[in-house]
């Protein structure tokens, strides 16, 4: 379920259902599983990074390898170029684009301004995840996370799934899903 619908579902089952069977259900958005599962199988929640501290990390970044940077450089120091970088390597992830898909986008391009900014956004990337790798978790690193869990172990077996008001899927979630659905006594959309 998306995140924006969790609650109003939560409140309509529960008006329908009562207390007793409300009990029963578990209503989750793709943020929510991890602690779901985490709680399942008895593994440490996680605390997603904040988006504060994302920024100043990617600013960070931006700042380490501004000497390399030719396209990005003169805005290294802007806000909005900030957020515009981290949003677009947060798309990454969310889409599992690799470096190896970003590095097969340069070589099979002929113009050279994609060919800058993409290297020149792989090269942010890169320090970004060495700042951030093993010591800050965002809520793309935990559907990862979750997405190996889920698979090495048979959380949502015996479970019947639901669901529900979504328009679209990331990459990240569709691989969850097939794997919850391969799971799952049941699934209905």
């Amino acid at each position: 379920m998306p995140e924006q619908s969790s609650f109003a579902c939560e409140r309509e089952m529960l008006k329908r259902m009562g207390n007793k069977n409300f009990a029963k259900i578990k209503i989750l958005s793709f943020s929510r599983i991890y602690d779901f599962v985490s709680q399942i199988i008895k593994i440490p929640p996680i605390k997603p990074i904040s988006d504060t501290k994302k920024i100043l990390l990617m600013n960070a970044a931006i700042e380490n390898v501004k000497d390399k940077l030719n396209l990005y450089s003169k805005n290294s120091n802007d806000l909005n170029t900030v957020e515009l970088i981290l949003s677009t390597i947060m798309d990454f992830k969310s889409e599992k684009i690799s470096d190896d898909d970003l590095q097969k986008i340069i070589n099979s391009t002929d113009k050279s301004y994609l060919k800058q900014k993409i290297s020149e956004i792989q090269l942010i990337k890169t320090e970004y995840k060495n700042l951030t790798e093993n010591k800050f978790v965002d809520l793309f690193d935990s559907l990862n996370i979750l997405e190996k869990i889920i698979k090495e172990n048979n959380v949502f077996k015996n479970y019947t799934i639901y669901v529900d008001e979504f328009a679209n899927f990331t990459k990240q979630q569709l691989e969850i899903l097939k794997i919850i659905i391969s799971q799952a006594k049941n699934v209905y959309f």
